[in-house]
């Protein structure tokens, strides 16, 4: 009788943070291809792992498969040291992760290629900000694949990256554990065409 109570209790602990994560009452989207289509160009604001002097990072549109849910999109971001933007083109697709009845996974991958560069899960949208965990990373311009454990990053459509929206950044903050977090975005970054 004891085993039955606590896996009720577990079974309906975890379903209600799930819910919450992803209650579209509270504005939030369920959907990751309703958040990331939103816009055309995104920002990465902050995120709780380093990635070296990397900065400005941005995510910009070119195109768009309704039916597939793709989008071609050129990814960039400057070198802090070198101070110049590497651009690529990449497809960001969506899926669903786990048993939602909705497109909560975000793939990112070259033109072509069956390999995965990132995955992200959206924990929150809200207002024009995201908050995406992310597992595996693998940067391009690198030989080795480095493996996390649900790493955070904060994204904002463009129009919001000066002022990003309170709510968002305290979902950051609570989720993402992040004493010292990696602003990536600064007051002179640019996306470039």
């Amino acid at each position: 009788m004891n085993l039955i109570f606590i896996t009720f209790v577990m079974c309906s602990f975890f379903g209600a943070s799930v819910a919450g994560i992803y209650d579209e009452s509270d504005g939030g989207y369920k959907d990751i291809w309703k958040a990331i289509t939103e816009s055309d160009k995104y920002f990465v604001i902050k995120r709780n792992y380093s990635q070296g002097r990397l900065e400005c990072e941005f995510m910009r549109v070119v195109g768009k498969d309704i039916k597939n849910r793709r989008l071609n999109a050129v990814f960039g971001y400057r070198n802090a040291t070198a101070k110049r933007y590497n651009l690529q083109t990449m497809q960001v697709t969506t899926s669903k992760y786990g048993m939602v009845p909705f497109d909560n996974k975000m793939t990112i991958r070259k033109p072509k290629s069956s390999a995965d560069l990132a995955n992200y899960i959206l924990m929150y949208y809200n207002d024009g900000c995201l908050v995406l965990r992310t597992w595996d990373w693998q940067h391009p311009n690198r030989m080795s694949h480095i493996s996390h454990d649900a790493y955070c990053e904060m994204w904002t459509v463009a129009t919001k990256a000066e002022r990003v929206p309170m709510a968002c950044d305290g979902f950051y903050k609570s989720l993402c554990d992040d004493p010292v977090s990696q602003k990536v975005y600064k007051r002179y970054c640019q996306i470039i065409s």
